[in-house]
């Protein structure tokens, strides 16, 4: 039976004193796929920061297992920081809670070279090096920021294989993505964010009339703005 592990209550956050994030209530069910969806600016990655503890809130509060989120998430962040002049193995060993944890079989995985400078990698390959480091922090609760950009086909049906098999080992992970149909595949729950504010989720039943009824929701908010330009 799925638990509430992660509750947001009431959470307004912004920048500057301007509102981004306004009355943010949800909760997410332990042991489960949850994705966020919304338009450019709706403010799902302010909403990652701010669970992760980047960002600060004006009101509200975010709980995991009944207590704050500190030492319990890692953070897969749309770019991602990495020191200059060290290789994927040496990142990895970095962060690396857990002596056990062999990630090894993980850059074989995801077709990493053992050796040379991350710098010298493509963009797909810091993502896929990334996803590993947030892997092997051994955290219960994972936030992965656009997990899919910058992924050839291969890497992603790799990455939607790993992400069911962290479900099964009992994580909580949470999704932002623009690509709609990796999301239906893959999450147990939608929840679509609208100018800062939660305007419906969903549980998974039919992936299709899901996505109907998610591109149905997105395309009325582009309508509105829409409506409001000026043609000459």
């Amino acid at each position: 039976m799925h638990t509430e592990m992660l509750m947001l209550n009431k959470i307004a956050a912004g920048y500057n004193g301007e509102v981004v994030l306004e009355d943010i209530t949800a909760s997410f069910s332990e042991n489960g796929i949850h994705g966020l969806i919304g338009l450019n600016g709706s403010g799902k990655t302010t909403l990652m920061r701010v669970i992760y503890g980047l960002h600060k809130v004006y009101s509200g509060s975010v709980k995991f297992r009944n207590s704050g989120t500190n030492g319990q998430v890692a953070f897969l962040e749309t770019e991602n920081y990495f020191y200059h002049s060290i290789t994927g193995p040496e990142y990895l060993s970095l962060l690396n809670n857990h002596k056990g944890f062999d990630f090894s079989p993980w850059m074989r995985l995801f077709n990493l070279p053992a050796k040379g400078f991350i710098e010298e990698y493509s963009s797909g390959m810091k993502k896929k090096l990334a996803l590993i480091g947030v892997v092997c922090s051994g955290k219960p609760l994972l936030l992965l920021d656009e997990p899919f950009n910058g992924l050839d086909m291969e890497s992603v049906r790799i990455l939607t294989q790993v992400l069911k098999l962290l479900r099964a080992k009992g994580k909580t992970i949470l999704i932002t993505s623009h690509i709609l149909s990796s999301m239906t595949e893959v999450c147990d729950t939608l929840t679509i964010i609208r100018n800062g504010r939660v305007t419906k989720s969903f549980d998974f039943v039919d992936a299709v009339e899901i996505e109907e009824q998610v591109y149905r929701e997105l395309d009325n908010q582009i309508q509105q703005q829409i409506e409001t330009l000026t043609i000459v």
